[in-house]
């Protein structure tokens, strides 16, 4: 009997499958499957801030990535870019059973 860790991990390969819901990112210039989502910061173009940083940032993204794509898990304030878009990991990210799930703010016009 498999258990819940099991499922879990079993569901991460049909999640970041490139022929079910994932696509190919360039993170950092190195091509991995994942999955990004824009996560809705309000109404209209308005910017918001985290307490952790004096930045603001437009936008914000949800990335989801396999764990074995990383050689570590990059910490707040580290700053990567995604698609040649540079974005900024805004709360620790959380290792979902093998998938990465990281919180990205950056800016609509650099």
């Amino acid at each position: 009997m498999s258990t819940f860790k099991d499922q879990l991990k079993a569901d991460a390969a049909v999640f970041l499958n490139l022929g079910e819901f994932a696509d190919e990112i360039d993170i950092d210039g190195k091509k991995i499957t994942g999955l990004i989502e824009p996560v809705a910061i309000g109404g209209g173009n308005r910017s918001y801030s985290y307490p952790t940083h004096d930045r603001e940032y437009t936008e914000e993204i949800m990335l989801y990535v396999s764990r074995a794509d990383f050689t570590f898990i990059p910490p707040v304030g580290h700053t990567l870019k995604i698609n040649k878009k540079a974005y900024v990991i805004v709360a620790p990210p959380s290792d979902l059973e093998g998938i990465l799930e990281i919180r990205l703010g950056g800016n609509s016009n650099p």
